[in-house]
């Protein structure tokens, strides 16, 4: 009996195949994680915001240092999310990276051949800009919690992600 090759994947189609699917899998895996992380820290942000308004020994500086926060919180949502009100205006936007991972991810999932090149691109594309902002983020999260403890210092009010202060 001999094999007519008609299958729709060769053998080294179908690992490569494999291969981008995992890797997809896990980059989709990290960018979902840092979408929900910037849930928790626009929450955090939020409630220390009131905080600093009802600390009896904060001063103006540690507001101001909570907007600086609060601006590059918000270019990073925008690269990770897009922009939300556009989208429901119909503006044209290019895709933020969870789209794109999302986009990716969505067109792996039934599919009888190896990634094409343009999935390979957008795939480039969105770890590295993923791997950007999430440099950004994660230094913003050790600058938020630093301002934690300033806010803890000044006796403002407990919030949502920090241990109170003795």
């Amino acid at each position: 009996v001999e094999a007519l090759a008609l299958a729709t994947l060769t053998v080294a189609d179908e690992a490569a195949m494999a291969r981008f699917q995992q890797e997809v899998r896990e980059l989709r895996r990290a960018v979902l994680g840092a979408s929900e992380l910037t849930d928790e820290v626009k929450a955090r942000l939020d409630h220390l915001r009131q905080a600093l308004v009802d600390a009896p020994e904060a001063d103006a500086s540690l507001m101001a240092e909570l907007e600086g926060l609060k601006a590059r919180f918000d270019n990073i949502v925008l690269a990770l999310k897009g922009d939300r009100t556009k989208a429901q205006r119909n503006v044209f936007q290019p895709p933020a990276i969870v789209n794109r991972v999302e986009r990716i991810a969505a067109d792996q999932w039934y599919t009888t051949q190896a990634p094409t090149t343009t999935h390979r691109q957008a795939f480039e594309w969105a770890e590295a800009a993923f791997a950007e902002e999430m440099a950004k983020l994660e230094q913003l999260v050790g600058d938020l919690e630093a301002l934690e403890a300033k806010a803890d210092a000044a006796k403002a009010p407990w919030t949502p992600g920090r241990v109170p202060g003795r």
